[in-house]
């Protein structure tokens, strides 16, 4: 789905951090389990689901940053609300809030 046409007066994005645990396999064979923790992420209510969202920046984070990996697998995940973002993410709640009603 696009924003094209979209009402611009509402943002509709919020700013997480995504904690998630992760199975990885590295090329010399050995497998370990490992959380990471506070993956920046940026949910584009028109984009796409929220969880869907977060599983693609845990993707990412892995995908731009590590090399040496054979494969991984996304366990678990879970997001909190990004707090350097809070005003905007606070805005944001407001404005959905009074268009619901």
């Amino acid at each position: 789905m696009s924003n094209k046409g979209k009402d611009k007066t509402m943002a509709r994005k919020t700013y997480l951090l995504v904690t998630a645990d992760v199975e990885i396999t590295y090329t010399s064979g050995k497998t370990m389990k490992l959380t990471m923790l506070d993956i920046p992420c940026v949910w584009d209510w028109d984009e796409m689901e929220r969880e869907r969202a977060e599983y693609w920046c845990v993707f990412k984070e892995i995908g731009d940053n590590w090399t040496n990996y054979k494969w991984f697998t996304i366990l678990s995940w879970s997001s909190t609300p990004n707090p350097i973002y809070k005003k905007h993410n606070e805005k944001n709640r407001e404005q959905l809030i009074k268009k619901e009603n």
